[in-house]
């Protein structure tokens, strides 16, 4: 059975039962100006298998499943959230937004057209290496090289007033606060910076 943290489980809740208290969070990282009763459609989340080394430095087999995968006005978005980046966040989302452009791809003989999704991490804290971006570079035999990026949102750099100006306020109410107080050592929550 696959370990999961509590913020996968506050995600998981929310895409569910809650899934408009994300808008505002696209429109925030995407720059779009999305109504708050826009139809929001949450998609599957395909996963892949992967080999970890456990504890005692014997290999186990694990499902690795994307967060958040959603659809609006014909865009999809995949949210990651993450604690820390532990070096195989980019390899990640490249597999994690692969498998969901492969199911709007549209193919026939010899031809392919794949639509990559929109994407973010969400890191609910912050450690020296954390990256303000995620980048993806595609290299083709010819030389070509194609990077495909995305901003990262760092929680612990959002202030109070920005959550409230940018609407986000709604999913912040559900998730920030308990995730922070769980994540972070006591006597580090700074309450000025963070509802």
């Amino acid at each position: 059975m696959k370990n999961t943290h509590d913020y996968d489980n506050v995600f998981n809740t929310m895409k569910m039962k809650h899934k408009r208290l994300f808008v505002s969070v696209i429109n925030d990282i995407f720059g779009r100006h999305y109504p708050m009763d826009v139809k929001v459609e949450v998609l599957h989340s395909e996963g892949y298998l992967t080999e970890n080394e456990t504890a005692d430095g014997s290999r186990e087999i694990e499902e690795e499943v994307s967060d958040f995968l959603i659809r609006i006005e014909g865009e999809v978005y995949l949210l990651e959230c993450q604690s820390y980046d532990d070096g195989s966040m980019a390899i990640r989302m490249a597999e994690y937004t692969f498998i969901t452009a492969r199911q709007s791809a549209v193919w026939d003989i010899g031809h392919a057209v794949i639509p990559m999704p929109r994407f973010s991490v969400i890191y609910i804290k912050r450690i020296d290496k954390t990256p303000k971006t995620t980048t993806i570079t595609f290299t083709f035999p010819d030389g070509q090289a194609v990077d495909y990026k995305s901003d990262n949102v760092i929680l612990e750099e959002l202030t109070r007033e920005y959550i409230v100006e940018k609407g986000c306020f709604r999913i912040s109410r559900f998730t920030l606060r308990g995730m922070r107080k769980r994540l972070l050592p006591k006597g580090r929550l700074n309450r000025q910076r963070m509802i």
